[in-house]
């Protein structure tokens, strides 16, 4: 899933994501999540419009989808319904969005939301519904909401088989006596450890599940594991999402994933039992292994330094009863709320979590004074962000009189004049004017949304915005979309540089779906588990990752080294280049040819890819499998990624060039030169450097939050149906 604001601002340098966030969505004065300050039941946001040049941003597509619903805007009068309380636009789209956030072995996870922009006062001649619409793509321009200009009502939506498709479940916290689903696994990594863990002022040897002089943490208590900017965040959480002491920093710990699994490993040397590099990569990136090779033994240690209630210090977090979960799984303590206690007939909202939080002086009884004031408090605004609420629309025309009739009785007796439990806010002439008004902004029973109920979960859009930034999970859609349609050619006669070889959408999907002779069949999972697994997971290292591989398999159509068996006798043995590839059999020119999107060549690789794996590629038919298995040709390429160290001379001597992997390198920028850098990786003497870097280009348009795209974009054409 990629996914962005509903509008887009230019980022500040060295500007941290939830800085840039709430720029990008400025919360208006009004329309608060998920209740008003009347407690009814309110399923969006209203943002205000950030300022451009002499107007606003105009209002963006979060993601690529259907057009599902389009209601252009009322022209303004005096004595329209909307003039109650002062001019309200009701321009309406909404979109309907079907994309996936990772998979579970070859069934991809595949969810469906909708995003709805209400209050808009233009929309573009090109939202037309029924046609098909990318992330980034302008909608319209905000409207008024009953007098104040520039506000949009913005509002994300699913129903029940989704709500558990995008957070993992649909009902209650999160079941921490087992690990977290293993069908989406993206941003932090959570640890949950009992309160019998022991910790240790040191840390003890890597190949060792418990040291000696340990301590009981004493209390149960969830460690999470960010990694970001080649360095890995360690925070220490209670049960009720507070963080414990400060969050530290490990330095280079992402660049070093590949060098520390080889640490453990090498720990268990002479051992009659010893884990393979892959299965501990895994056990340091995911905290568990979630690929094909297994832990084993399956007590391998985790060593890391935690904040503890006394200060810092060493757990094992692979021990006995730790379980592991991420971001995917939406836990509780991350501020992860799932309510669903709702009225039919009643716009109000009857859930005591959200009633007590409302009520300052708990005395059980809220007024709008109390829910106004409270409904301002940050940490009140957060909770109720993380709460993922189910009750019926607010734009269903039909039930407008009895859902909102509550708003002309009688308070209680004994509750203060204006609680908010029952009052009279609107005499009945009022209300029939608020009536029309409110019918009059409803779209819910002409939009038809497929397979939506009335009742339905909501989200806070900007906590679920944030949240799915963290995935990394590209669908086979967004997949193709950074697929540049055409690859630059210089032509050698007049050097004149000209676009060849368009692809077409169908083309593409073909490539990710079926085998050839040059290609496994199904490649669009492991590609994104490869990515998942090596962190090549933001938009600028999936970009670089994309312009490479453009050049490398011809944008997904060869993933093995072309040419009869003579052409590989240049690979053999006692032959300058079988010499430099390290090959020393007969036959190794053809047997380890190169294989994968980033092609393995020579024996050393495939064996040094073997021993990380725990399984040998080193005869005619297991060599083959880099090619026929498509977990291998992907993994391979990813071990390549993360493994590769660049070499300099310097004063007769080969020195360490940079950190580890490729990840260090993608992570430095844009700029022509730093994809040079990122080419000098796979191939360095630069071979169809123009391909690689327009191909980057294109899929960082895509891929990035920038409003306009750079003379490098070239679009695939997708079909309309």
């Amino acid at each position: 899933m990629i996914i962005s604001p509903p509008f887009l601002i230019a980022r500040n340098a060295n500007e941290a994501e939830d800085s840039w966030l709430a720029r990008a969505m400025p919360l208006a004065d009004s329309g608060t999540y998920p209740v008003s300050e009347l407690l009814g039941w309110h399923g969006g946001i209203h943002l205000r419009a950030p300022s451009a040049g002499t107007g606003t941003e105009p209002i963006r597509a979060i993601a690529d989808g259907t057009i599902a619903y389009v209601r252009q805007p009322t022209q303004q009068s005096d004595s329209h319904a909307l003039n109650y309380l002062g001019w309200t636009d009701d321009g309406c789209v909404v979109l309907k969005h079907d994309t996936s956030i990772g998979a579970d072995d070859t069934t991809e996870t595949e969810v469906r939301f909708y995003s709805i922009y209400l209050h808009l006062n233009t929309i573009r001649s090109t939202v037309k519904p029924g046609e098909k619409i990318h992330r980034k793509a302008e909608l319209g321009t905000a409207g008024s909401f009953e007098g104040t200009s520039g506000i949009i009502h913005f509002e994300i939506i699913c129903d029940d088989a989704n709500l558990k498709k995008l957070m993992g479940r649909n009902s209650g916290d999160l079941d921490t006596s087992k690990n977290g689903r293993t069908d989406a696994i993206f941003g932090e990594i959570f640890f949950k450890l009992p309160s019998t863990t022991q910790v240790y002022a040191q840390r003890p040897a890597l190949n060792q599940t418990a040291g000696a002089g340990g301590t009981a943490l004493g209390e149960e208590l969830f460690v999470g594991i960010r990694y970001a900017a080649g360095d890995a965040k360690v925070t220490t959480y209670k049960a009720d999402g507070k963080t414990l002491g400060n969050v530290l920093t490990e330095a280079d710990a992402e660049y070093n994933l590949y060098a520390t699994s080889a640490q453990i490993v090498t720990a268990y040397v002479g051992q009659a039992d010893a884990p393979v590099q892959s299965a501990v990569y895994e056990l340091l990136r995911f905290g568990r292994a979630v690929g094909p090779d297994p832990l084993k033994p399956a007590d391998t240690p985790h060593w890391r330094q935690i904040a503890t209630p006394t200060g810092t210090g060493w757990v094992n977090l692979n021990g006995s009863g730790v379980t592991k979960s991420s971001d995917a799984d939406a836990p509780h303590w991350s501020g992860w709320h799932l309510l669903n206690e709702y009225q039919t007939d009643d716009s109000r909202c009857s859930i005591t979590t959200i009633k007590k939080l409302l009520d300052a002086n708990s005395d059980g009884i809220n007024t709008l004074e109390e829910a106004a004031s409270q409904l301002k408090k940050a940490p009140i605004i957060n909770f109720l962000a993380g709460t993922i609420c189910k009750f019926p629309t607010e734009w269903q025309k039909s039930t407008i009189a009895t859902r909102w009739d509550w708003t002309t009785k009688e308070s209680p007796p004994g509750s203060p004049a204006n609680s908010v439990g029952s009052t009279t806010y609107l005499t009945q002439k009022d209300f029939v004017k608020f009536q029309s008004y409110a019918e009059a902004l409803c779209f819910w029973d002409e939009a038809k949304l497929e397979g939506m109920e009335v009742a339905h979960w909501h989200f806070h859009p900007i906590r679920f915005i944030d949240h799915f930034r963290r995935c990394g999970w590209l669908s086979k859609r967004e997949v193709i979309r950074a697929t540049r349609k055409t690859v630059p050619e210089n032509n050698k006669k007049t050097q004149v540089m000209t676009e060849s070889g368009a692809i077409t959408w169908e083309a593409m999907k073909s490539r990710l779906e079926t085998a050839s002779a040059k290609r496994p069949e199904n490649i669009h999972i492991p590609i994104q588990k490869m990515c998942a697994k090596y962190l090549i997971t933001t938009p600028l290292r999936i970009a670089h990752l994309w312009g490479q591989l453009a050049a490398e398999t011809g944008r997904l159509e060869l993933m093995v080294e072309g040419g009869a068996d003579s052409y590989f006798d240049k690979y053999e043995p006692d032959t300058p280049q079988g010499d430099r590839l390290g090959n020393t059999t007969s036959g190794d020119g053809k047997r380890f040819k190169g294989r994968g999107l980033i092609q393995v060549t020579g024996r050393p690789n495939y064996t040094n890819y073997g021993t990380y794996r725990g399984r040998s590629f080193l005869t005619d038919e297991t060599s083959a499998h880099l090619l026929t298995e498509a977990y291998n040709t992907c993994d391979a390429s990813g071990w390549y990624w993360a493994s590769k160290q660049r070499i300099s001379l310097s004063n007769k001597k080969y020195l360490p060039l940079g950190k580890i992997g490729i990840n260090y390198w993608a992570d430095k920028g844009e700029k022509y030169l730093d994809r040079k850098e990122v080419t000098k990786c796979i191939n360095p003497g630069l071979m169809h450097f123009d391909i690689r870097s327009a191909c980057f280009g294109h899929a960082s348009d895509v891929l990035n939050d920038n409003k306009d795209v750079s003379a490098d974009y070239a679009a695939i054409i997708e079909p309309k149906t």
